[in-house]
Formats: C-alpha cells, sequence, structure tokens
C-alpha cells in the first residue's frame, strides 16, 4: 500500500468514527434515561433509520411515477425533435452510448453535437449520484423516450445510411 492509499484509509476511518460518535451519544443518553444498554438503543436507531429509509424510498419511487415519469418522457422527446438527433438504430445500445455516439459524429450539426454533449453529461453525471437504482430509472426514462423518438420520427425503421443526402 502506498502512502497515498495509506492516507486515504486514515481519512475513511476517521470520518466513520466521527460519523457515529453522535448516534452513540444520542444512544447513551437515551440508554441512561430508560436504563437499558448503549448497543440496544443503537441498535433501535438503526432500525429507525432503515424503515424510515426505505418509506422515502418507496414513497419518492411513487411520486416519480405517478407525477415526473410522463414529463421526463415528453420533454426529453421534445429535445431530441428540436435538435434533430439522427436515427437511433445509427449507433444505439444504451442512452448513454447514443448521446455519446451523437456528441462524436462530425456528420451532424454543432447544435445537435453540443445537446448531445450536455445530454451525456447529464446521463453520466445522474448515473454517477443517484445510486444503482436510480441510474436503472433513469436509463429506462431515457430509453423510452429515445424508442419514442424513433418510432414517431423514423417510422420505427432501421437506419439505412445516407441515401440521397438524408439520414433515412
Amino acid at each position: 500500500m502506498t502512502g497515498e492509499e495509506k492516507n486515504t484509509l486514515k481519512k475513511y476511518i476517521i470520518t466513520g468514527v466521527v460519523g457515529f460518535i453522535p448516534e452513540l451519544f444520542f444512544s447513551w443518553i437515551v440508554g441512561r434515561i430508560i436504563d437499558t444498554s448503549l448497543w440496544y438503543v443503537w441498535l433501535g436507531l438503526q432500525g429507525i433509520k432503515l424503515f424510515l429509509w426505505i418509506l422515502r424510498s418507496v414513497v419518492g419511487y411513487l411520486l416519480f411515477h405517478l407525477l415526473w415519469k410522463h414529463s421526463t418522457i415528453d420533454e426529453t422527446y421534445a429535445s431530441l425533435v428540436q435538435h434533430k438527433y439522427p436515427n437511433p438504430k445509427k449507433y444505439f445500445t444504451v442512452s448513454s452510448d447514443y448521446f455519446f455516439n451523437v456528441m462524436e459524429d462530425d456528420e451532424l450539426e454543432m447544435k445537435t453535437r453540443l445537446d448531445a454533449a450536455q445530454a451525456y453529461g447529464t446521463v453520466t453525471g445522474l448515473a454517477n449520484t443517484q445510486g444503482l437504482f436510480g441510474a436503472i430509472r433513469m436509463e429506462k426514462l431515457l430509453m423510452r423516450a429515445i424508442d419514442k423518438y424513433h418510432k414517431i420520427n423514423f417510422s420505427g425503421r432501421d437506419y439505412q445510411g445516407n441515401i440521397d443526402g438524408g439520414d433515412d
């Protein structure tokens, strides 16, 4: 292990210990008040935190799907139309690959490529900050928007290459 790795490990350990101090102090106080073990109170506190995390996740999931899902798909679709994105079947596996490949395509207008660069940065940033389930949810939404764009604007046809100067 290098010196820098040891330093980083030491920082993680110190941060973890300092993060537990308020919980342990609170558990100690509550344990003294109700005359029970610090560890029973601490485990109860962890159970409450887990329950609240699950409840918050379920409510957030439901609200997202009931209130935000369709508008997010429609807004993404409108952006794809506005910036005249190419047929997704030209180079497409997942949404981040689509935006990356559009960004790298020299045959497209700069406005489209810049929008794709912004979308690619947003997609990868959200994937890194929203956790696994948030990233999966976002990927599904973007895939639905891209599929909608493909079905409506290209009638679901595969990419044919440049025929008579057009994309499709």
